[in-house]
């Protein structure tokens, strides 16, 4: 699932499970007090209880239309469940309401994003990133989107900003490798694809495109090392089989002979 641009800002720490009793009863108390709704929302967020969570955002918003976190906060459990379209209806109330902070634009181009309307997802992205550089994420997901458009210098761009900032995320080493893929420098693809696998062993795609790059290069030894990994996550995969046994009988093919030069029979 992706990952939030938005922040909460919740850093005391502590027990959540009594601050959760603690808003609850709260709440049993003054039933009709939104922002105490709100909290115990938040508390239970704090301990992945997305449910009970999102009903009592829901309630925050019967109380208090207006209530601009309890939005953010609905938006981002729908997000989390891949929900993009109510998350989406979300955001755009709030940019109705004039609500246009970086966190809210940029959410509102990432649910336009895995809906796959990345022209519509730009605009807000651009802007979101801009007024927040320094986010590794936040380039990951612009790169995504210039992708997905097809612009694909501006993905590469973005791509590369974002590993500076944080070289160690598999998944935008992997992305980055599909830009080159698609670029048909595959050369660069192969060295992103291992890139992400190093960072993650799991990471089924990026073997997946390794084998790929190898199979291309008839680097036919490399092929079968990544095909009896891939095996060895998922051994049921009957593809990587079909592959393996391909990836053997060429290995094993004998080379084909070379004529003799005219000048060997003299």
């Amino acid at each position: 699932m992706p990952v939030i641009f938005l922040v909460l800002t919740f850093n005391r720490g502590g027990d959540y499970r009594s601050e959760v009793v603690l808003w609850e009863t709260t709440a049993a108390h003054s039933p009709d007090k939104a922002r105490v709704h709100y909290e115990l929302g938040r508390a239970y967020l704090q301990q992945e209880k997305v449910d009970p969570a999102e009903k009592e955002l829901a309630r925050v918003l019967e109380l208090d239309p207006k209530n601009i976190p309890a939005r953010i906060m609905l938006g981002k459990i729908n997000i989390e469940r891949e929900n993009y379209s109510s998350a989406l209806e979300s955001y755009l109330a709030l940019i109705r309401q004039n609500i246009k902070t970086p966190a809210v634009k940029f959410n509102t181009g990432l649910c336009y994003l895995e809906m796959g309307q990345a022209g519509q997802a730009l605009p807000y992205l651009e802007e979101a990133v801009d007024k927040q550089p320094g986010s590794a994420y936040g380039h990951f997901i612009l790169g995504r989107a210039y992708h997905q458009s097809r612009r694909l210098n501006d993905a590469l761009k973005q791509f590369r900003t974002s590993v500076q900032i944080n070289p160690d995320d598999p998944k935008t080493h992997y992305h980055m490798g599909q830009v080159f893929w698609d670029l048909k420098s595959y050369f660069f693809a192969d060295a992103s694809f291992q890139k992400a696998y190093q960072l993650d062993p799991q990471y089924v795609d990026a073997l997946n495109n390794l084998i790929s790059s190898s199979m291309l290069f008839k680097q036919y030894d490399q092929a079968i090392t990544y095909l009896n990994r891939l095996l060895e996550i998922n051994p049921d995969d009957p593809n990587a089989r079909q592959l393996l046994t391909a990836a053997q009988r060429l290995r094993d093919r004998p080379a084909p002979k070379v004529p003799a030069r005219p000048e060997q029979f003299h």
